[in-house]
């Protein structure tokens, strides 16, 4: 659900919104963590919600697109026939992948280094936000430019003048000239 919003924001060019839900489900997820050194368990599936949930009430409350309810059993088939085997596959990949990881982060070093581990994900995760963040919104920008002038330049003085830090440095590498 949370993709179909962010894709109506996408083509709306709505950039910012759809970064900031993003940014405020990194934050939650970082809320919670404290809640690992009273009830790690608990903490770990209320992470996993609450950012999710978060994020789609975010997008969902500013939606750019409303439309009136309509369900029709012959497309939703469709979709489930097409659909369904592309969403285990890539589920399963994606957790068979971080099942094997973190088995080996607990065979080869201990359960206190794989909480230690997991949790550095959760704060490198909202840290990575921010940025990415700021380049979603940017880089379109960017690429409109280049494309209106037909010069490379413009954009590369866009990026120039309207950033700095590392959003500066990772804006520039992606609006590098040939």
């Amino acid at each position: 659900m949370v993709a179909i919003l962010g894709a109506t924001y996408r083509s709306s060019h709505d950039f910012k919104t759809a970064a900031k839900g993003s940014f405020f489900a990194s934050v939650s997820g970082l809320l919670v963590l404290p809640l690992f050194a009273v009830w790690p368990y608990f903490a770990m599936a209320v992470r996993s919600g609450l950012s999710s949930l978060v994020n789609l009430a975010y997008l969902h409350n500013l939606r750019p697109l409303r439309l009136r309810w309509r369900f029709v059993w012959s497309e939703w088939l469709q979709l489930v026939k097409h659909g369904f085997p592309i969403f285990v596959a890539s589920y399963g990949a994606g957790t068979l992948w971080i099942t094997i990881e973190s088995t080996i982060v607990l065979q080869y070093l201990g359960t206190t280094t794989l909480g230690l581990w997991s949790i550095s994900f959760f704060v490198f995760d909202a840290a990575r936000k921010l940025p990415e963040a700021m380049v979603s919104v940017y880089i379109p920008r960017v690429i409109e430019s280049v494309g209106r002038t037909g010069s490379t330049r413009e954009g590369l003085l866009l990026c120039r003048s309207r950033s700095s830090g590392v959003y500066r440095f990772r804006a520039l590498s992606q609006c590098q000239e040939p």
